[in-house]
């Protein structure tokens, strides 16, 4: 029943994600969520700077929401990626102990890519806006 349970959780991490503010936010709160939960269960903490990367995190997405697209999006899309990977990290290792660390890797470059092309639109459209000021770019939308 536990592998059932970790795969379910695993599957639903990388299937429910998107890479916008929210899901920055998502994924800072499953990192958290489950970080919480093996320090529960008597796991350590590794990252060294433990519950400050919560605070640090949100500001980091909170400013990259200010800043242009082709800026703001590596940021919000890092973030995002990182903290869905730590997330499947931590309910992985729950169950798996080390392999976790793995699975938690693959899912944060797998995100990472997903986002690939919408950074590219962002930098072709500042390039564009750029060579041209009063050109349009229409938002990126995921199809």
């Amino acid at each position: 029943m536990k592998p059932l349970f970790i795969a379910l959780s695993v599957i639903l991490i990388t299937g429910c994600s998107v890479m916008r503010e929210p899901a920055a936010y998502g994924a800072i709160g499953a990192d958290t969520a489950s970080t919480a939960l093996g320090l529960s269960a008597g796991a350590v903490e590794l990252n060294p700077l433990g519950i400050a990367t919560l605070p640090l995190s949100i500001a980091a997405v909170e400013y990259a929401a200010t800043l242009p697209a082709d800026q703001g999006l590596p940021i919000t899309h890092g973030i995002s990626a990182v903290k869905w990977g730590a997330a499947a990290s931590n309910v992985v290792g729950l169950a798996f102990g080390p392999v976790g660390y793995l699975v938690g890797a693959g899912v944060g470059l797998i995100l990472w890519d997903r986002g690939s092309i919408e950074r590219e639109y962002a930098n072709v459209c500042r390039a564009w806006l750029d060579e041209k000021p009063g050109n349009l770019c229409k938002p990126f939308v995921r199809s």
